[in-house]
């Protein structure tokens, strides 16, 4: 008798189709190659791409002043400014935090 004692039965599937086939394997493998390298070709790259941007956000530090007196020199005064410009949507300060005053300025599209 054999060791298997007929127990052996014949595994079928992809693959075991690949495993026993490696002529299917290598063309299946090439395609796959060939398909990757043309889609690359395809593909646009560029060092520097465009993006648009649609928001602005002006920093300003005002040393040894008060929150009050940064907002009335600075906030106030760029603010006005910013709303007489006709591209400019809204304006609104995004936060007060240790003397540096971030504005943002997003841009109509």
């Amino acid at each position: 008798m054999s060791p298997t004692n007929g127990m052996h039965r014949e595994r079928s599937g992809p693959l075991a189709y690949m495993a026993s086939n490696g002529i299917a394997a290598n063309l299946l493998m090439c395609g796959i190659i060939a398909a990757g390298l043309v889609s690359w070709t395809g593909l646009e790259r560029e060092a520097w791409p465009t993006v648009p941007f649609y928001h602005i956000e002006v920093s300003m530090v005002y040393p040894g002043a008060t929150p009050e007196e940064a907002e009335e020199s600075i906030v106030v005064k760029i603010e006005d400014e910013l709303t007489t410009l006709a591209s400019v949507s809204r304006v609104g300060v995004s936060g007060v935090r240790q003397y540096e005053i971030s504005i943002e300025v997003p841009l109509q599209r």
